[in-house]
């Protein structure tokens, strides 16, 4: 592994960046792809006199953005809106790239609202990118999880590496929506992106996979949970909850107090103690995603 991206990875570490910004930072050092991070004005100076020894030109978008939180999902949120450029709040989207005209052009696709000629260069296969196309404009919050299930067939197993529910916990390896829990184009995808960190510090990339491996419940406003499963019969599903985005709703209460889960043939997701039953998540309104390793 180059001597400059373990460098650019121990720097990135100490200077606080959170785990998936460092993700796609060595990602678009590595070559493996252009990369887009949201920064502060302040934020991305210091990216830029990180990346640049390692030959990556950094390209900042002209608009700012502000987060816009989600609502029963904790702090986390998929939504931003647009303050003026000048304003002193707002962060910018930060584009990175080996080659300087890539980044460049990602930039001026995401101003033109260009999705598919974007993900092609952050790297996204063509089946996903279609997906996204198809569903983010329908999506309650901005969350793609829901469409990703419903369009994962029943009969396929859920590939722990397309595991794009880790991210409410602040773990995944794919920095896009998969089209399907079983789509191998975007497995192939987090696997490279598993090597490249790999490479660089493996404690760091198993720890992704650790999470990934896990299930994930969705629910869109009462919390999404992280639970640990054990095999069950096939209507029951033992398990123990890792962690929660949001404990203040009676879902997330009958988690903490329940034990295994049960889905109906509406796909409504039953929350059971022993044979009690806690609670009810209607299957308009929630995923239960049980990744298999």
């Amino acid at each position: 592994m180059n001597t400059k991206l373990i460098l650019l990875f121990q720097s990135l570490k100490e200077a606080g960046f959170h785990r998936l910004d460092i993700r796609d930072i060595i990602c678009a050092a590595a070559g493996f792809k252009v990369s887009r991070v949201v920064a502060s004005d302040e934020r991305a100076g210091l990216i830029q006199s990180l990346v640049e020894p390692c030959g990556v030109s950094v390209v900042r978008s002209d608009d700012k953005y502000l987060s816009v939180q989600d609502a029963g999902k904790g702090r986390w949120s998929n939504r931003t809106k647009q303050v003026p450029a000048g304003s002193p709040q707002g962060n910018r989207h930060i584009f990175l790239a080996t080659e300087r005209e890539l980044a460049e052009r990602a930039c001026q696709y995401e101003q033109r609202c260009d999705h598919e000629s974007l993900g092609q260069l952050l790297g996204i296969p063509d089946c996903c990118r279609l997906f996204y196309v198809r569903f983010a404009k329908q999506s309650a919050q901005g969350d793609l999880l829901p469409y990703i299930f419903r369009n994962t067939a029943r009969e396929s197993d859920f590939d722990f590496w397309t595991n794009y529910g880790a991210r409410y916990f602040g773990y995944t390896l794919l920095g896009f929506a998969p089209c399907s829990f079983a789509c191998q184009r975007a497995a192939e995808v987090a696997k490279s992106v598993w090597a490249i960190l790999s490479a660089i510090d493996r404690d760091f990339a198993d720890t992704f996979v650790a999470y990934q491996k896990r299930s994930v419940f969705y629910t869109e406003q009462s919390g999404v949970f992280l639970l640990n499963t054990q095999p069950g019969s096939a209507s029951q599903i033992p398990f123990e909850v890792v962690r929660m985005t949001t404990e203040d709703s009676p879902i997330a209460k009958a988690i903490r107090e329940g034990d295994n889960l049960q889905v109906s043939s509406a796909g409504d997701v039953l929350i059971f103690k022993n044979e009690q039953l806690l609670a009810t998540a209607s299957g308009n309104d929630c995923a239960l995603c049980v990744f298999t390793g």
